[in-house]
């Protein structure tokens, strides 16, 4: 018979063995719990990364695809650089294109996601954008900035007047402002001071520094202005808003539109109409509907200045691949001429 000491002693190793017993359970849970949550973060990160590149292996193939039918179009084929061609209107081969496991879309302009448009072009939504339908701020007067800005942002002549003029202060080499525009000194006195560049803009997010320009002015903007090209605009891919701004009157506009349109009156369709060359478009407009003397003498003021042409070298790509049932995209905007040789590319992950 065991004695009441022996039993007590018992006692006492069988309660240590349990207190040790529950100490090592909860030390193995939490070294569980530990191991598990590090697993899964590795997983994440895992799939993030394979997510990424899936994402950019098909932005990649949209600007591939357009590179492709720019390169390879046959010269003695295009006459011409129109919104009827491939890469500018097409969206079977432009919009949620397979690419594995991930889709690419080519888009004209994206402001957000899902919102896909091109400012004054309805359907023309999925393509690649002639840059050189747009105006070169680099390479233009303050009087086409002003109706550039006045009509492409909606703004009043005194508005668009004072942002001609400071752009023009931006890029030229001295630091005496137009009368309504702005250099160093005004700039110097901002919250946040700084000097105005007196070169050439770089990209075109520079805008956003000049005066009197905010990020819905500069948003606006965007589908009419570039900082690229030899500055001559082509007037078969030209929004209205750029002839506007070059000095075409409403009733020359409305004669261009309506030709370029064709029998169907829709833009980037096969009827559409076609300055073949600068000696063209005036013989074309007045088979096509009567021209004044005015008209013919902004035509032949603006070939004669090297403003306008039928052709074009530099396009605009902007690719957003995206993986079915995922939040996140990548939008890939590159600045390509037709052989193949990149401008510009930026990738931004949404």
């Amino acid at each position: 018979m065991r004695s009441p000491t022996e039993m007590k002693r018992r006692a006492a190793c069988r309660g240590s063995i349990l207190i040790l017993t529950l100490w090592l359970v909860l030390f193995l849970s939490i070294f569980m719990l530990s191991v598990g949550y590090s697993v899964r973060q590795r997983l994440k990160a895992s799939e993030h990364l394979d997510i990424r590149q899936r994402l950019r292996f098909a932005s990649e193939a949209g600007v591939k695809r357009v590179m492709n039918m720019l390169s390879t179009q046959p010269p003695k084929a295009i006459v011409a650089d129109t919104l009827n061609q491939n890469w500018s209107v097409n969206p079977d081969k432009f919009c949620d294109v397979p690419v594995g496991m991930a889709t690419y879309s080519v888009v004209k302009y994206a402001f957000s996601l899902g919102d896909w448009r091109y400012e004054n072009e309805g359907e023309m939504k999925f393509g690649a954008v002639d840059e050189e339908s747009k105006v070169n701020i680099n390479k233009t007067t303050s009087a086409i900035l002003t109706r550039l800005f006045q009509r492409g942002a909606n703004l009043s002549t005194q508005e668009a007047d004072a942002i001609g003029e400071s752009v023009e202060d931006w890029r030229d080499e001295d630091d005496f402002s137009n009368p309504s525009g702005a250099e160093s000194r005004h700039y110097k006195m901002l919250s946040t001071p700084y000097v105005s560049k007196n070169k050439d803009f770089d990209v075109l997010e520079e805008l956003l520094f000049v005066k009197g320009i905010t990020p819905e002015i500069y948003r606006q903007m965007i589908p009419y202005v570039t900082v690229k090209g030899s500055g001559k605009v082509n007037i078969n891919t030209a929004p209205a808003v750029v002839l506007y701004a070059l000095g075409f009157p409403e009733s020359l506009i409305r004669k261009v539109v309506s030709y370029r349109n064709g029998r169907d009156q829709k833009i980037g369709t096969a009827d559409d109409g076609v300055f073949t060359d600068n000696e063209s478009i005036i013989p074309i407009l007045e088979g096509f509907a009567s021209m004044d003397d005015g008209e013919k003498a902004v035509v032949n003021n603006l070939i004669q200045l090297g403003q306008l042409g039928t052709m074009s070298n530099l396009f605009w790509i902007q690719s957003v691949g995206q993986v079915p049932n995922k939040s996140q995209a990548l939008v890939v905007q590159c600045l390509t001429d037709k052989s193949g040789k990149i401008k510009h590319w930026r990738e931004i992950f949404v």
